[in-house]
């Protein structure tokens, strides 16, 4: 998987929630990363979560683009799992929150594979 397949599962992750490409892309988004306890990291792992996330800030991530980049940091390697959530939803503003998983595997490993956009996992709201 590239960055490019990376965002079309993305993408088909929101229209299964009935939420356009346009909507998608023109929407606010918050990142949540989330530190697994007890669960076995690698070396991937520490790099992004220690030579990048650590730069960054993530309350200034709000555009598809630059979450798409954010994520996408390891390419071929990304997030474990991404839950993705609609927390505002009206017919002029969409917010989109994505609690990410600090995990970085190869696509074969990664979660929601049975959806066929991993590791994407949609239909959550608040």
């Amino acid at each position: 998987m590239n960055k490019q397949k990376f965002i079309d599962h993305f993408i088909m992750c929101c229209e299964a929630m009935d939420v356009s490409e346009g909507d998608a892309v023109r929407a606010d988004y918050e990142i949540e990363l989330c530190y697994e306890e007890g669960k076995k990291k690698n070396t991937i792992d520490d790099m992004v979560r220690l030579a990048y996330y650590s730069q960054v800030d993530f309350s200034q991530i709000k555009k598809f683009d630059q979450v798409m980049s954010v994520l996408a940091v390891v390419e071929p390697k990304f997030p474990l799992w991404i839950r993705v959530i609609l927390t505002e939803n009206s017919a002029d503003y969409l917010k989109i929150k994505l609690e990410v998983s600090m995990r970085f595997r190869n696509p074969t490993q990664l979660h929601n594979q049975e959806a066929g956009y991993p590791p994407f996992a949609g239909n959550f709201r608040v």
